[in-house]
């Protein structure tokens, strides 16, 4: 840990195997990094300032190979998603101040790359939002996160229900406006991009001279 004023660099030694993945929510407070593979996969937050650790969360249902591959903070700072790699790529998000897992689901049916926690991705009107978005205009709340496949880009919204109050939410998913139909130029990498009046995906991918990014 370290920052702009020069403060010497700290390190944060409580894993115990190699980190994959690191992400710090947008308050600046805690820091969520990832270490780990199969049985030994572990999720610690901890605090920059100080180096505690003030929580670990284990992905449930470990198997040889998994791994966490990308994490995200929501904006409020109070859940974390994370994308765990494995046969079939898992979708989970913690309430991680209880260690409460919440979602664990399947994200995609091909190699899944990251998520991104999204504030809004509509304004109520609909404009400015997402291109495509008619199909996200069919629902009443807002995508609240993205993941991203090799090829495809899923939104996910929250849905109202019963298990809001048992400690657990739900999501459903609808399908992206990018779907890349090119073999061999799929999704590398995607950024939520975010002002007042609007929010959107940037995703790149492809290779040689052809690739390049879309803004979504």
């Amino acid at each position: 840990a370290s920052d702009a004023a020069g403060t010497p660099q700290r390190f944060y030694e409580q894993h115990t195997a190699a980190v994959g993945e690191i992400a710090g929510a947008r308050s600046g407070g805690v820091v969520a990094s990832a270490a780990g593979d199969g049985s030994s996969m572990e999720v610690h937050i901890w605090l920059p300032a100080t180096l505690e650790c003030v929580q670990r969360l284990i992905p449930p249902h470990p198997s040889l190979g998994d791994a966490v591959v990308s994490l995200d903070f929501t904006a409020d700072g109070e859940r974390l998603a994370g994308l765990v790699r494995r046969e079939a790529p898992q979708l989970l998000v913690w309430q991680w101040r209880t260690g409460a897992c919440l979602l664990a689901l399947p994200a995609h049916d091909e190699v899944a790359r990251l998520v991104l926690c999204l504030p809004s991705m509509l304004e109520a009107d609909g404009g400015g939002g997402v291109q495509g978005g008619d199909l996200l205009q069919q629902r009443s709340a807002a995508p609240c996160l993205v993941t991203a496949g090799e090829h495809t880009l899923r939104f996910w919204v929250e849905e109202d229900g019963p298990q809001a109050s048992e400690g657990s939410i739900t999501l459903s998913a609808l399908e992206g406006p990018y779907v890349d139909d090119e073999a061999g130029h799929g999704i590398l990498c995607a950024a939520a991009l975010t002002t007042p009046a609007a929010a959107r995906v940037a995703a790149a991918g492809g290779e040689g001279g052809r690739a390049g990014p879309r803004l979504l």
